[in-house]
């Protein structure tokens, strides 16, 4: 059964540390996006770490809260070595969260400085993990949108994870403007 969004609750400016959300315990921020924070977190029970992603429902439209509900359904479907796993979704209150692994090894902007040349046997492994993330998706129809160096991540044996399908979409549903042309998604930067 779906919850429907009936109001508002603020995250707040402050940062959550320390607070319970569902069966985890918030321990620190790792990121922060438009509309949702990522937080470590630890499951009260299992012990084990996780990025908890919360949804800022103050800071979102209903059909950001769609979609990151639609994330949430894509990940779970997308069981490939290189794609970040979804664990959880539920609701504290009034505040959506998803569950994932956590990336100890953090962003690859870590490890590989902007500017700075690397060698290929560097970067052939990390480009083919990448690619080979990438094709899974798009074997199952999906279009990440959003490849930048802040959605790749390092996991707990340095592989590589693709991370943030918050603006992902399915082949065939591409969204267009009311002028015909195609809506643009993804961080201009990257394009």
């Amino acid at each position: 059964m779906e919850q429907i969004l009936t109001e508002t609750y603020v995250i707040g400016e402050r940062s959550l540390s320390g607070e319970q959300v569902g069966n985890y315990l918030l321990l620190r921020e790792l990121g922060q996006g438009g509309y949702a924070q990522v937080y470590l977190a630890e499951h009260l029970y299992l012990k084990h770490l996780v990025a908890l992603k919360l949804l800022n429902l103050s800071l979102t439209q209903y059909e950001d809260l769609v979609r990151f509900q639609f994330e949430a359904r894509l990940l779970a479907q997308l069981q490939h070595r290189h794609i970040v796993r979804a664990l959880n979704f539920d609701w504290e209150g009034d505040t959506p969260y998803l569950a994932m692994d956590y990336a100890p090894g953090g962003a690859i902007q870590q490890v590989f400085q902007q500017g700075v040349p690397q060698p290929l046997f560097r970067l052939l492994p990390v480009v083919l993990q990448i690619t080979q993330g990438l094709q899974y998706a798009h074997n199952h129809s999906i279009i990440h949108c959003d490849v930048k160096p802040e959605n790749i991540l390092l996991g707990p044996r340095n592989e590589i994870w693709l991370a943030d399908f918050g603006i992902a979409t399915t082949i065939g549903s591409v969204s267009r403007t009311s002028y015909g042309r195609q809506a643009i998604r993804g961080t201009v930067r990257y394009m």
